[in-house]
């Protein structure tokens, strides 16, 4: 038989810990960020999220290489995303689901653009989000493509010593 195909939104890096918890019939713990995806699988997508809020550094290029928060909400129909400085992108995935089209201050899309940047305050302001983090870059254990013929010399030297 055919499989079917379902069009909730799912947030894999919070929802499957919840889901699994729920398939072994454990608690979920109030603290859990997540939403259980278990009610998809008998068909029930009014259980599901209505949006996805994520958190990401996104690398500036360039000789002063460094992280930049990023952070963005998916909807059915909406992608926002932005900095700490900017709105930089708008995209109506029902009539541009390929992201095409970047509507970030568009005038036409002005009051869809602050309700998103509203709800992304607000989800930020609930997780205590402020922007703020500390990242070292490049990462104290950093290797580069250089470095890594004489770890793995090491290590094999080490692996076979002990």
């Amino acid at each position: 038989s055919g499989g079917r195909s379902i069009s909730a939104l799912v947030d894999p890096a919070v929802d499957i810990m919840p889901g699994i918890l729920e398939l072994c019939d454990i608690p979920i713990p109030t603290a859990v960020q997540g939403v259980s995806f278990v009610p998809l699988l008998s068909g029930d997508v009014a259980a599901t999220r209505s949006e996805i809020f994520y958190q990401i550094p996104m690398e500036k290029e360039g000789p002063e290489r460094f992280p930049i928060p990023e952070r963005g909400i998916r909807t059915h129909e909406w992608l926002y995303v932005r900095t700490p400085d900017a709105a930089v992108a708008l995209f109506d995935l029902v009539n541009d689901p390929l992201e095409m089209h970047n509507l970030v201050n568009e005038p036409a899309q002005a009051t869809k653009q602050q309700e998103l940047d509203d709800r992304l305050t607000a989800i930020m302001t609930q997780l205590g989000d402020r922007w703020d983090y500390e990242a070292v870059f490049p990462p104290v254990d950093f290797q580069s493509h250089e470095d890594a013929p004489a770890w793995h010399a090491e290590l094999l030297t080490r692996a076979v010593v002990e």
